[in-house]
């Protein structure tokens, strides 16, 4: 159908009138001269009219209400989602600062390498101290077998000093007979 446009000198308080009416009803002001004119004209079904904006007032409910239920759901997941992201940004502060105190501990650890490794004379890697450390450890083992050696040779030397101390009293303790025969009181 071919449409074309009608112009009127309207009063302005009808003007406001109508624009008032057009946005209670959801519609523009030309549709409302529109729909008034079919009205008057008598070409204008009440009924119909009526049951098509209840079947529109309905549609639109029925968005209304499925938007309703969308917004719900995605408030929901919003609330989820940000649940987990406090989760996840506490683990990872945690990480931070798990991190945190391993550099510090890497820090004096390397701190106290350089200390070692100053102490032992050799570059500050651990491989240098380790190896000195091993030599050192290889040096203590030697001087412990020395140490047990002259232990043992001390034992035995504080044994035949006993020996001889005892002998020395036996000799002392001699009567004079036997000082004039030369009698040993050890092989009697």
């Amino acid at each position: 159908m071919r449409r074309k446009r009608i112009y009127s000198d309207m009063d302005i308080h009808l003007i406001a009138e109508a624009d008032e009416k057009a946005k209670k009803l959801g519609i523009s002001r030309a549709k409302l001269i529109e729909i008034s004119l079919k009205s008057e004209l008598g070409r204008f079904n009440v009924h119909k009219e009526n049951k098509r904006l209840t079947e529109q007032a309905a549609e639109h409910q029925t968005t209304y209400d499925r938007l309703e239920r969308e917004k719900t759901e995605l408030t929901e997941q919003r609330d989820e989602f940000e649940k987990l992201l406090h989760e996840e940004t506490d683990v990872c502060n945690r990480y931070d600062e798990q991190v945190k105190s391993l550099k510090k501990e890497r820090d004096t650890s390397n701190a106290n390498l350089k200390q070692i490794a100053s102490h032992l004379g050799v570059p500050d890697t651990v491989k240098h101290c380790k190896q000195r450390i091993d030599e050192l450890q290889a040096s203590i083992e030697d001087k412990k077998r020395e140490r047990n050696h002259f232990k043992a040779q001390a034992e035995e030397a504080q044994s035949k000093l006993n020996v001889c101390d005892t002998k020395l009293t036996l000799l002392l303790t001699r009567s004079w007979w036997q000082r004039l025969w030369n009698i040993l009181p050890w092989i009697e």
